[in-house]
C-alpha cells in the first residue's frame, strides 16, 4: 500500500524575492527557493529576503525598477566626472638623463603611465587601451606628450562622443578610421629627474 511521507515544514523550500545580493543563493531581485528555516531564521530577520507573495513581488518589480533608474544616472554622473578628469589631468614622470633630451637609462612604457595615473590622480585606467605617441612601445624622450586613451562604448556615450571621434587635444593631429573607438588624450609630461 502507499502511504504518503509527508515532508517537515522545516525542510521544504519556498518561493522568496532577495531583497540583495546573497551568496550562494542569487542576485537582488531575483526569486528563487530556499529552505524554509535559513529563509524564516536568517535572511529574513536580516531583511535580505521576503516571502514571494503577488503583493511582495509586485511591490518589489517597482521598487528595484526605481533603484536601477537611481543608479544608472549616479553611475553615468561619477563616470562623466571620473573622465573629465581624466582629460584635465597632467602625469607627471622623472626619468635619468645624461643629455637632458633621452631618458637613459629607463623609458617610459604604458605601464609606467598607468601606474602614475593611480598614485597621482587616483584614477585607474586599463594598460591595454592606452597607445603612446607615434604608435611607439616606450617614450624614450624627455618632454610633453599626449598618449591615447580608448574609450569603451558606454564611455563615449556618456561624454556624448560618436564612434572613432577624438576629444580635443590630440597631439599628432592624425586622424582616425572610421570604426575606430573613441579616444581621449592623456598628457604625459617626462621630466629630468
Amino acid at each position: 500500500a502507499d502511504v504518503a511521507v509527508r515532508v517537515p515544514i522545516r525542510f521544504r523550500s519556498v518561493s522568496i524575492v532577495l531583497l540583495e545580493d546573497v551568496e550562494n543563493i542569487g542576485r537582488k531581485g531575483e526569486m528563487v527557493t530556499a529552505s524554509g528555516g535559513h529563509m524564516r531564521n536568517y535572511m529574513y530577520p536580516k531583511g535580505w529576503a521576503v516571502y514571494a507573495t503577488e503583493e511582495n513581488v509586485a511591490k518589489f518589480r517597482t521598487v528595484v525598477k526605481e533603484t536601477e533608474n537611481a543608479k544608472s544616472s549616479d553611475d553615468k554622473r561619477k563616470r562623466a566626472k571620473l573622465l573629465h578628469k581624466l582629460m584635465n589631468a597632467t602625469t607627471i614622470i622623472k626619468r635619468n638623463s645624461e643629455d637632458g633630451k633621452t631618458c637613459h637609462p629607463g623609458e617610459v612604457t604604458a605601464q609606467n603611465i598607468v601606474d602614475k595615473l593611480l598614485k597621482q590622480h587616483r584614477i585607474v585606467i586599463d594598460v591595454d587601451r592606452l597607445s603612446l605617441p607615434e604608435n611607439e612601445h616606450a617614450i624614450k624622450e624627455l618632454g610633453e606628450f599626449s598618449a591615447l586613451y580608448h574609450l569603451e562604448d558606454e564611455d563615449a556615450e556618456v561624454l556624448g562622443l560618436d564612434s572613432g571621434s577624438v576629444v580635443a587635444g590630440e597631439a599628432e593631429g592624425e586622424g582616425q578610421a572610421a570604426g575606430e573607438a573613441s579616444t581621449v588624450p592623456l598628457r604625459v609630461d617626462v621630466q629630468r629627474r
